[in-house]
């Protein structure tokens, strides 16, 4: 199956739609599922983006060329601030299934998948129209490689000996003179580490202002900008994407609104209890405020409560769980069954010698395909005994096979293929098969399944789809019951 990612990304707007798109790009391919990205940016993007298919192209304009490659796509993502709504209409009416990154309800998007991962985002007054999914808040925090699955910050520091600044790719309000001027005037013994983005402009005044004790820094990498939080004790930043990254770390701040759409995210975070303090550089603010954000901060209990909660709130688990809600979802829509035929037996020979179907089985030897072809046309000829096959769209997904005597009560055994392991599915085919054999047998009043021990997901997956533990007869394994109503 196929996603195709459309977002921008320039030196003069930064390059956080690229960014965050990556990391979503890595977890649908993680689940096997072909990505290719559409992007109207410079030439940096494509040494960002390099491991993955590229299509370089201003398609806010030229979108209706892209239509070749739109037409073979499942999964279509836009993340923009530039492209017009006529657009992103005509985008999703191409595919079947279409996902918006969303920051600030910038849009009436149309029918598909709202992703807005601020922290906060529940905040915001959408219009929850029928046929849309909102996916909210701070599950859904799409947050750098890098930043992922940090360990917890080992100490906090009893005095602010470091701090960290930095406002994003661009700066637009020019807020890290100001704050320097500040920090080598008020705070001459810290030692400071400026961030400057690729599009920073006034670099020489920042250069004119850095004192012995400053050391500037420019276009860092996702692991440089990680190591930089680390080794701080404070920061002071611009409160967009970068919080998320900040709490990922552990890293008390102190941050500045410098765009209208970062409110939800600060008042997300303070609810939180991430931030303390913030100031609005879109409007007027002294130097006296700054002074007094960083002074509250000056215990080390204050700041150990801070990284707490930030760490506690970052799990860096939101790709994933983008990756996997969008892939269930399509696979439910898309989602068929029948009795299996012979033009099945391949496919199925394939999936019980699979490395993780054998493991899980009762018997784990290798199944020879003799063997397989014999037991497979015995299957298909014996009264007690059905086996369905399940496909989204044309790709096999699995089986499910019931055997009974008199088709009262019944023993179900399931398998995926490992294309779609960790979907989340197991329990939606186990439904839709109960309900296809009691439409096929109305008298079958009990299912039973038999697992084995250490086979956590399938036990997972029987009792979500209803079944109910019960007392074994059998020593090697654990039931589940299944009762119809």
């Amino acid at each position: 199956m196929k996603l195709y990612i459309l977002t921008e990304g320039f030196a003069f707007t930064g390059y956080g739609h690229v960014a965050r798109c990556l990391a979503i790009a890595k977890s649908f391919r993680n689940l096997g599922i072909e990505v290719t990205f559409i992007v109207n940016g410079d030439e940096n993007v494509r040494s960002q983006l390099h491991d993955f298919p590229l299509i370089a192209s201003d398609w806010p304009r030229e979108y209706p060329a892209l239509q070749r490659h739109l037409s073979v796509a499942d999964f279509l993502l836009v993340d923009s601030y530039l492209a017009p709504k006529n657009v992103y209409d005509d985008l999703a009416a191409r595919v079947p299934m279409a996902i918006f990154i969303d920051d600030y309800n910038r849009l009436d998007y149309p029918a598909g998948i709202i992703v807005n991962g601020t922290v906060g985002a529940e905040a915001i007054p959408y219009d929850f129209k029928p046929r849309r999914l909102y996916l909210l808040g701070g599950d859904f925090v799409i947050l750098r490689d890098a930043f992922k699955h940090l360990p917890r910050r080992s100490e906090i520091s009893e005095e602010i000996t470091r701090v960290l600044v930095t406002f994003g790719g661009t700066d637009p309000l020019n807020v890290t003179p100001r704050v320097l001027r500040l920090l080598t005037t008020f705070f001459p013994t810290w030692e400071k580490t400026v961030v400057l983005g690729a599009a920073f402009s006034d670099v020489r005044t920042v250069e004119s202002l850095a004192d012995s004790r400053t050391k500037l820094l420019r276009n860092l990498t996702a692991d440089e900008m990680r190591d930089a939080m680390m080794t701080c004790d404070l920061a002071i930043s611009a409160a967009g994407q970068t919080i998320n990254e900040l709490a990922a770390t552990g890293l008390p701040s102190v941050v500045f609104k410098v765009a209208g759409n970062q409110t939800y995210n600060i008042a997300g975070w303070k609810k939180y209890g991430f931030i303390d303090a913030y100031l609005d550089a879109t409007a007027e603010w002294d130097d006296s405020q700054l002074c007094d954000a960083l002074r509250s901060l000056a215990s080390a209990d204050v700041r150990r409560r801070m990284s707490l909660r930030g760490q506690e709130s970052m799990d860096g688990c939101g790709p994933d769980r983008l990756a996997k809600r969008v892939l269930r979802l399509f696979a439910i829509e898309q989602l068929s069954l029948r009795p299996a035929a012979d033009e099945d037996a391949s496919r199925l020979f394939e999936l019980a010698n699979d490395a993780l179907v054998r493991q899980n089985s009762f018997s784990t030897k290798t199944i020879a395909w003799d063997e397989h072809r014999a037991w497979f046309a015995r299957l298909l000829a014996d009264e007690g005994r059905r086996l369905y096959v399940f496909f989204v769209k044309n790709e096999f997904l699995g089986q499910v096979r019931f055997d009974s005597d008199g088709w009262r009560d019944a023993v179900i055994s399931i398998s995926l293929a490992s294309a779609f392991r960790g979907w989340g599915l197991a329990s939606v085919v186990l439904q839709k098969a109960v309900a296809a054999i009691r439409h096929e047998h109305a008298a079958l009043q009990h299912i039973n399944a038999y697992v084995k021990p250490a086979n956590v997901a399938s036990r997972l997956a029987f009792e979500k789809a209803g079944f109910r533990p019960a007392e074994c007869e059998r020593a090697d394994s654990l039931k589940f019951i299944y009762s119809y109503a």
